[in-house]
């Protein structure tokens, strides 16, 4: 008789594969993204009751040229998000 390699429970919960994509701005550190997909990960399975195996995520770096912020390329604007009030944040009390 044929035995799965995985108990019936665990593959239920590895069927629901989510999966997460996030764009990041270029120049996190290789250490940084390990514990970003580490916590995510947990949190994910924590939430959604499913196997570690079965969550992807994918992460995509994004380079000044292409990305764009109120129609104007990040390029033109090397750090956009310092300025709060141009980009609809109210300003720091």
């Amino acid at each position: 008789m044929y035995r799965p390699p995985y108990p019936a429970a665990w593959l239920r919960r590895l069927v629901l594969l989510p999966t997460i994509e996030i764009d990041l701005k270029r120049g996190r550190t290789t250490e940084q993204k390990r514990t970003l997909v580490r916590d995510l990960t947990a949190t994910v399975c924590s939430v959604l009751g499913v196997h570690p195996a079965g969550v992807r995520i994918i992460l995509r770096e994004l380079t000044p040229e292409h990305y764009a912020v109120g129609g104007e390329l990040w390029l033109d604007h090397p750090e956009p998000f310092r300025d709060n009030i141009r980009y609809g944040s109210p300003p720091a009390t």
